[in-house]
């Protein structure tokens, strides 16, 4: 990255802050078909899924990734004995219809932390630049904090992370059957078949991308690394 970018207007402090930065799809889990099934809701039922719902039926049916409920309950420690600052989830993905913030809440009920303990959200909307070859977002990890001195990502394309640290982790896919979730969306049957068709297209489009990850211990290294690195209040 080049040092004479000008820093961009930082979002979350403009002190120097102790920042565990968390990227959501293929880092924390397996979310194009949870974010699929968000917009069906939105398009057909005018309302998110219930939250309960998307976390027993979605993140727990292999959505989520092993170990994230780990990551998350040790981040929710630390910032309670003043060993983090705050924890931001920083995504490509657009928050436009209120995907990024549904997932935050979603992932915290199901980590069992307090709501809030993602204190942040940085989505897409927010990011200024991107690589000029490929199109990808970059992230800038100064739109958290000016001095990223103390600023630790976590994601599955660290080459797009720029000023800051990052944790590189394995790519996450997993397929969640959510055929029954769409058969059950409150809206009528014409739209219900609408949503099947569109599951339908999208698992053509997509389907082998979804193949079963292997036996998945990242993020549970990545909350050892991330409990020495913030161990000292």
């Amino acid at each position: 990255s080049c040092s004479s970018d000008p820093a961009p207007l930082p979002l979350v402090t403009t002190k120097s802050a102790r920042c565990l930065v968390l990227d959501n799809d293929e880092t924390l889990g397996s979310f194009a078909l949870g974010s699929l099934l968000y917009a069906m809701y939105i398009n057909l039922c005018d309302s998110p899924p219930p939250i309960d719902l998307f976390v027993e039926k979605y993140l727990r049916a292999g959505g989520g990734r092993p170990g994230s409920i780990s990551l998350l309950q040790t981040a929710a420690k630390m910032l309670r004995r003043g060993q983090l600052d705050h924890v931001v989830m920083f995504t490509a993905a657009s928050n436009a219809n209120g995907w990024v913030t549904f997932l935050r809440e979603c992932m915290e009920v199901y980590a069992g932390v307090p709501a809030g303990t993602i204190s942040h959200i940085i989505a897409l909307e927010q990011c200024l630049t991107c690589d000029k070859t490929t199109g990808r977002v970059i992230k800038d990890l100064r739109r958290i904090c000016t001095d990223t001195s103390n600023v630790v990502m976590v994601d599955d394309k660290p080459e797009y992370v720029e000023h800051g640290r990052v944790i590189k982790v394995p790519e996450y896919h997993r397929h969640v059957d959510i055929r029954s979730l769409v058969d059950q969306l409150p809206c009528p049957e014409k739209d219900r078949d609408m949503a099947r068709r569109a599951l339908a297209e999208d698992e053509a489009l997509h389907g082998g991308k979804y193949s079963q990850s292997r036996k998945d211990n990242a993020m549970y290294e990545v909350t050892k690394v991330v409990a020495s690195l913030f161990s000292t209040p």
